[in-house]
């Protein structure tokens, strides 16, 4: 029987299980059509110079008049994403051997989470974009970084030993609603790397065939609600920046430009068509009214702890 999940403010109708996703028992305040996703036994290629990814990524995409086929890399299928978005379909790729295993599966809806779902909402008109998004007394946060610079660490300290609401370590969707912006956390479990779960002591299950070795947390070890969490815009935007030339650990803001300069570098899109960059930039001009900060720290010097305690404080001073 097809399984219901919470994606965004959406229903997902899947025939697989997604075990990064918040199965739903009681749906309630999600917005309609539902996005299905669906298995096919029919074989499919694709080829060419893909949008994003590569084979050393779990996931590789590549558009073809409008409709994307992303490569679940390293289990023998892909996922052919209709033009609108509400459709993903997953099937054997032709010319590959798929793999084998009990968990392929599992395998393959992680990709799918990770590297698929996360960017459909640009297909409904609403971008999202690479970052954690908590919850402070003052109200919500976006923390960006790239893979490995500690974004999810900081983010459990943060919910840990500041009381910091997590909502999403991975993804958030921006919409429009009643003429001003709304944050919409895609609401996946977390996923951490195997060191940083080590660091932080925490225990969750393996996340196969990610390099370095990842865990996804528990439902009981994040927040979670039944409806979709929507929030107002930002109060800070902040993005991890290690280095080896500091001297100390310090936190500079960025003027408006250069705000939407690096805000741009951190939306999710899935082509490069005139429609997708427009409702990314009219993204990014509402959060560049946010104060932008990049947090600068000593790689292998500062721990994640003194990287949460530089930004615990800030949003309160604003």
């Amino acid at each position: 029987m097809p399984r219901v999940y919470r994606l965004f403010d959406r229903h997902l109708v899947s025939s697989i299980d997604l075990r990064l996703l918040s199965e739903e028992t009681r749906p309630s305040g999600l917005v309609e059509p539902a996005v299905r996703l669906l298995v096919s036994e029919d074989s499919v290629a694709v080829s060419g110079a893909p949008i994003f990814g590569g084979s050393e990524f779990a996931v590789t995409y590549y558009d073809r008049g409008g409709r994307g086929y992303a490569r679940l890399e390293r289990t023998g299928h892909l996922a052919v994403v209709e033009p609108d978005g509400l459709t993903v379909t997953i099937h054997p790729e032709e010319g590959r051997e798929s793999s084998e295993g009990p968990d392929v599966f599992g395998r393959i809806a992680d990709r799918l989470v990770t590297g698929v779902l996360s960017r459909l909402p640009i297909l409904w008109g609403f971008p999202s974009m690479h970052g954690a998004v908590l919850e402070t007394s003052v109200g919500a946060v976006i923390i960006f970084g790239s893979s490995g610079n500690g974004k999810s660490t900081v983010s459990q300290i943060l919910k840990r030993d500041y009381g910091w609401v997590l909502h999403d370590d991975d993804t958030v969707m921006v919409s429009e609603h009643l003429g001003g912006a709304r944050l919409v956390p895609m609401g996946a479990a977390a996923r951490i790397r195997q060191d940083a779960a080590d660091y932080l002591q925490l225990s969750g299950m393996n996340l196969p065939g990610y390099h370095g070795g990842k865990l996804y947390l528990s439902l009981s070890d994040r927040n979670s609600e039944t409806g979709p969490t929507r929030l107002g815009l930002p109060v800070a935007l902040f993005e991890l920046s290690p280095g080896t030339h500091f001297h100390r650990r310090h936190i500079t803001r960025l003027d408006s430009i250069d705000a939407v300069a690096a805000l741009w570098g951190h939306m999710f899109r899935t082509n490069d068509s005139l429609e997708q960059r427009r409702a990314c930039f009219r993204v990014v001009k509402a959060l560049s009214e946010s104060p932008y900060f990049r947090v600068h720290y000593r790689h292998g010097v500062d721990s994640a702890h003194d990287v949460a305690g530089l930004l615990a404080d800030l949003p309160s001073e604003l």
